[in-house]
């Protein structure tokens, strides 16, 4: 499709100022210039993530100014591809596979780890051991007011495991330095209760415990890692031991996102949580 058959003006779901969930709006925002190393996706569906959230109340920064849209994932068709013949002409271009969101359980399953979770009800450990991460112990934190910590070392014999891999933040930080076995590595992947408060590094030290907090934009920047992680989880989908799991569908409206944003914050989901925006 050529740029000049893009549209103007586009409708978005996002804010004009940060805040509560109130803030959030039905805009209608100028169509961005394509550069020519671009192409362009009509989105046909767009995921829920923390990070819509975070920059709904303004914890976190949007890329650009308000008012603005908000969403960080999107699944849709691709409508006008890059100008540029150089990039078209491209190897990496040519094999690139876009990042699809993975889950990390079932990652680590499918390459022979013994997985251990951690979740707030028996629904949820249900689909936990079932579905495709298929869970060989499900810790029922809430439920069971256990000590998440220490039942880790339970069931490991108290070695603690290998890597934690934790989407919840300031919370679980002391509990995963207990848990984690010497020379382990906490990956965190989010912060659903809150930032991490400083702290001293020598915690790390006791275990020589190595500590990574990832982003995806910087840890996949080249085209050659897009297309080799893209390539690797699009086999695991293929082989079934990635099974993407929606949990439920909004509707592309003000009302929709907020429902959506409230049901993620308040962990009413077990899966994935869907905006439709294109209509056909």
């Amino acid at each position: 499709m050529a740029s000049t058959l893009l549209p103007s003006k586009i409708a978005a779901i996002g804010i004009s100022k940060t805040g509560n969930l109130d803030v959030i709006e039905k805009l209608e925002l100028p169509f961005p210039t394509p550069a020519p190393n671009q192409l362009v996706i009509k989105v046909e569906y767009a995921g829920v993530n923390f990070l819509d959230i975070q920059q709904r109340e303004g914890s976190f920064p949007l890329q650009g100014p308000l008012p603005a849209g908000l969403g960080v994932e999107a699944a849709g068709t691709i409508v006008a591809l890059p100008t540029d013949e150089a990039v078209l002409a491209s190897e990496a271009f040519q094999k690139r596979r876009f990042h699809l969101g993975g889950k990390v359980a079932c990652v680590c399953k499918a390459r022979g780890a013994v997985v251990l979770g951690t979740t707030s009800s028996a629904a949820k450990a249900a689909v936990a051991r079932t579905h495709g991460a298929r869970a060989d112990h499900v810790i029922l934190y809430r439920d069971e007011g256990v000590d998440v910590g220490e039942r880790v070392l339970e069931l490991t014999g108290g070695r603690g495991v290998h890597a934690i891999f934790d989407g919840i933040g300031r919370d679980t930080f002391a509990t995963n330095l207990k848990a984690i076995r010497a020379k382990g590595t906490i990956v965190v992947l989010g912060t659903v209760s809150g930032k991490l408060e400083p702290f001293d590094p020598e915690v790390l030290y006791e275990k020589s415990v190595k500590f990574v907090y990832p982003s995806a934009t910087v840890y996949v920047n080249e085209p050659a890692d897009g297309r080799d992680y893209g390539e690797e989880l699009v086999g695991l989908l293929g082989s079934g031991a990635v099974k993407p799991l929606i949990s439920k569908e909004y509707p592309f409206t003000a009302e929709g996102v907020m429902q959506a944003q409230n049901d993620l914050s308040q962990g009413r989901s077990v899966g994935k949580l869907l905006i439709r925006v294109a209509s056909d």
